[in-house]
């Protein structure tokens, strides 16, 4: 049994399993700066992050948000970017992609995606509840909740939980 099949046997609602994950969830990032990693830049981080994600089997596509003027007309691209307002709220992640995760015999040896979100940040980055940040962090949120992987992420190694979380990819 998993947290997924508790919830539905105990007749949990969503919106108490959903504010109970954003109170869990409260992001972090503990990684130390270590000399080596003085002084680099979110840059690095991405390019970091992307390299170790795909050395895991997670596959990450770069997901840039905006707003351009093209014929006079205002065109908004990204994930979860349909409007400045909904944007203020939440704000979609750098990098979206899916993990594969193998299902078991009792689950029809399938592979299924699990829809996976990574936030980069610089190394040494903490979380300071701007509200870019808090927009950032609902993003996270929704994602987990709807049993996706999400995280902020600083370096290579904070992509661990997604090994942790899915018990080397098996279900």
């Amino acid at each position: 049994m998993n947290i997924n099949d508790w919830f539905i046997r105990w007749g949990i609602p969503l919106q108490a399993w959903q504010e109970l994950v954003e109170i869990l969830n409260e992001p972090t990032v503990t990684t130390t700066v270590t000399d080596d990693l003085v002084g680099k830049s979110e840059r690095w981080s991405m390019s970091a992050i992307r390299l170790e994600a795909r050395k895991r089997g997670i596959y990450l596509y770069r997901n840039n948000c905006g707003v351009d003027q093209t014929n006079g007309a205002f065109v908004r691209y990204g994930l979860a970017n349909e409007s400045k307002q909904m944007n203020q709220k939440i704000k979609s992640s750098d990098n979206i992609g899916f993990t594969p995760i193998l299902i078991t015999e009792k689950h029809l040896n399938q592979i299924i995606a699990v829809f996976t979100s990574v936030e980069v940040k610089r190394p040494g980055w903490k979380y300071t509840g701007t509200p870019r940040e808090v927009a950032q962090h609902n993003w996270l949120n929704l994602t987990v909740a709807c049993g996706g992987y999400a995280t902020f992420a600083t370096v290579p190694d904070d992509l661990d939980f997604i090994i942790d979380r899915n018990d080397n990819n098996t279900l």
